[in-house]
């Protein structure tokens, strides 16, 4: 059995701030010939760090609706209960939704986002080509 609904969510004031800590290793740029930064994996091997040191995200949401298309008249007037819950809930708590939600961000959102750059960054352990020292041949 199919039902088909409708969802209506407004959405405002979206606000976005992301600062990225890059530590490169100095000494394997200086070292490496420049064909070799253009390979991904040689560009990979040389970062020593990468991490979302702010990670802020702010929204207002002034409405969320649901409708049911097909339904029986008892579904919708569990929707019509969820659809004031909601409403009510906007109009007396709303303001805590940005806070909330820049929170989770900027906490376990951020925490997981780091993780999964520093376990990329660490797959790339390859050996690069190096300029010859000073005074071999090229």
């Amino acid at each position: 059995m199919e039902n088909f609904g409708r969802v209506e969510v407004a959405i405002s004031d979206i606000i976005a701030e992301i600062e990225l800590l890059l530590a490169l290793d100095q000494t394997e740029l200086i070292d490496t010939q420049l064909g070799s930064l253009f390979d991904d994996d040689c560009l990979m091997a040389s970062i020593n760090g990468l991490n979302f040191t702010t990670l802020q995200f702010s929204l207002s949401l002034e409405k969320l609706f649901l409708e049911d298309l097909e339904g029986t008249s008892l579904d919708q007037d569990v929707l019509d209960l969820v659809n004031n819950a909601v409403g009510l809930f906007l109009a007396q708590a709303g303001d805590l939704l940005p806070t909330v939600l820049g929170n989770l961000v900027n906490g376990a959102v951020k925490d997981e986002l780091n993780e999964a750059l520093n376990e990329m960054i660490g797959d790339h352990n390859t050996t690069c080509a190096l300029l010859p020292e000073p005074g071999e041949p090229v």
